[in-house]
């Protein structure tokens, strides 16, 4: 191997060690508990070494959320594309795009973590790249009405399901230790990570039937 390209692997490297040992951090001790030197030590590099590829902790950060980003967005955007296909009931719809959500927080805890972290610290990055998306899963939910039966639905409408849905994929998986103590159920197993998906999938379902049967005011 040449020497250049010896170079240029040991840095790429170093760069994806540094990743790995800041999102770690991060997510264990959130953005103002953790410094740079701390991430070199933990990558088991010099305390300059983040620095140095990484100029300040506030780009290596959003280099860190760039790439969690990029995770979860690669599953969503597949689970998205599947439901676009206008000969799914709205039930396969849901069931698409509940188990893509929930398939993303079980698989990425850290992510869940520095939303965690975020919200605490009012540090709100990676909180602001995931409301950026939220009007088109309004639009989604608002889509979701036609072929229920209940016509497009309205803004506030779609948006307090989304609310509804948004926290019942969150809250058993951000809170998966409270809950397994109170319930004796790990959340993260794949039985109870399905049967979450049923009960929110079940509950949508349900609102749409309440709207259809409501008369309009």
């Amino acid at each position: 191997m040449a020497a250049n390209e010896q170079v240029r692997r040991s840095g790429a490297l170093t760069r994806v060690a540094v990743l790995d040992a800041a999102e770690r951090l991060f997510a264990a001790r959130g953005y103002r508990g953790t410094s740079l030197e701390e991430i070199g030590r933990e990558a088991g590099l010099s305390r300059g070494t983040p620095g140095y590829f990484f100029g300040s902790k506030q780009r290596l950060y959003g280099e860190v959320l760039d790439r969690i980003l990029t995770r979860a967005q690669a599953t969503l955007a597949e689970a998205s594309e599947r439901a676009q296909d206008t000969t799914m009931s709205v039930r396969e719809v849901l069931e698409e795009l509940v188990t893509a959500h929930l398939a993303v927080l079980n698989a990425d805890p850290t992510l869940v973590r520095l939303i965690q972290w975020e919200t605490l610290e009012g540090h709100g990055q990676i909180l602001g790249a995931i409301g950026s998306q939220a009007q088109a899963f309004v639009e989604l939910i608002k889509g979701l009405g036609e072929p229920s039966g209940v016509g497009t639905l309205d803004e506030t409408t779609a948006t307090e399901l989304l609310i509804c849905v948004t926290a019942m994929c969150w809250f058993p998986l951000a809170h998966a230790d409270a809950m397994e103590r109170t319930f004796h159920r790990d959340p993260h197993s794949p039985e109870a990570v399905a049967a979450q998906a049923k009960t929110i999938v079940e509950f949508v379902l349900m609102r749409l039937a309440t709207l259809r049967s409501t008369p309009a005011a």
